[in-house]
Order: C-alpha cells, then sequence, then structure tokens
C-alpha cells in the first residue's frame, strides 16, 4: 500500500479516519483527535464498543450522532464525562 500521508499531520490522518504512518495499530492515538469513534471510547473505558453505542443512544454519554448508525465523541467531553461519574461515586475509583 502506497503512503499518502506523506504531508500530512498525525491527527488530520486520524480525522481523515485512517491510520498516520508511524501509528501504533494495536491503540488509537487518544490524545491528538478532537473526536473519537466508538472503538476510540471503547478503548479509553475498557468497555466493549456495542456498550459505548448503547450509552450514546440512551444518552448516557456525550456524543454526536452522524447519519443512522455513525457515532463520534468529543475527546474533552468524554474525560469531562468520566471525571464527573468519579465525584458522583465520591471518589470510589482512580483514573489516571
Amino acid at each position: 500500500m502506497i503512503n499518502n500521508y506523506t504531508g500530512l499531520k498525525k491527527n488530520e490522518a486520524l480525522m481523515a479516519g485512517t491510520k498516520a504512518p508511524n501509528t501504533n495499530e494495536s491503540e488509537p492515538s487518544l490524545g491528538t483527535a478532537p473526536l473519537w469513534t466508538v472503538e476510540d471510547v471503547a478503548c479509553y473505558l475498557r468497555l466493549n464498543p456495542e456498550t459505548i453505542r448503547v450509552m450514546a443512544r440512551r444518552g448516557e454519554l456525550p456524543s454526536i450522532k452522524l447519519g443512522k448508525r455513525v457515532w463520534r465523541f468529543k475527546t474533552n467531553e468524554i474525560k469531562d464525562w468520566l471525571e464527573l461519574q468519579h465525584e458522583v461515586l465520591g471518589g470510589a475509583a482512580s483514573f489516571q
């Protein structure tokens, strides 16, 4: 496969929905993209992607629906949501 991202920055390649060169294929680059996919959020929260979809459909996670099946999540909103969950639970878990 020819590398067609030679001149693009890593986050531009991620926003285009494909992997940029020299990325770790086993884990999404969670800190660089302003929008996450269902799979990115699932990896970050260590949940099943279908659980993320169900939570998004129910309005339990801050999300953006694009079309009938595509969900995107703002990185900062997911991190803020996680902090809020931590506060509501009274600090029962530690998040780093």
